[in-house]
């Protein structure tokens, strides 16, 4: 009697295809499900080191002005890493620059507020 493989075929004759062995799994990934003749992960998930594992979360890297927003999409040693790089911080004169164009936009805005505030 032959072994049952994901084929969507009765490999076993026992009139059910692709049914699940008592031990082990039909898919050589772990998490894996045996669905229209193929091997395939959860919903949100996808293989990655041997597992099925959860697939473009939301992920963060870096701190403050340099913190990316990105998601989990690379496969890399066996796990989801972030598929952005922190940013580069902002020094010297570009710091300045960078103060003196929000400290404007900020005094633009309390201009824009004192003008629709009713004068008594």
């Amino acid at each position: 009697m032959a072994e049952e493989i994901c084929n969507g075929i009765d490999d076993d004759c026992d009139t059910i295809r692709d049914e699940e062995p008592p031990t082990g799994s039909l898919c050589e990934v772990t998490g894996q499900v045996c669905t229209g003749a193929t091997c395939q992960c959860p919903v949100g998930q996808q293989a990655c080191g041997g597992t099925c594992q959860p697939y473009a979360e939301a992920c963060t890297v870096g701190i403050g002005a340099c913190m990316r927003i990105g998601a989990n999409t690379i496969c890399d040693g066996g796990t989801f890493v972030c598929n952005v790089s922190p940013g580069t911080p902002v020094t010297g004169g570009a710091l300045q620059w960078k103060r003196r164009q929000l400290q404007r936009r900020t005094e633009r805005r309390r201009g824009q507020c004192a003008n629709l505030l009713p004068r008594l």
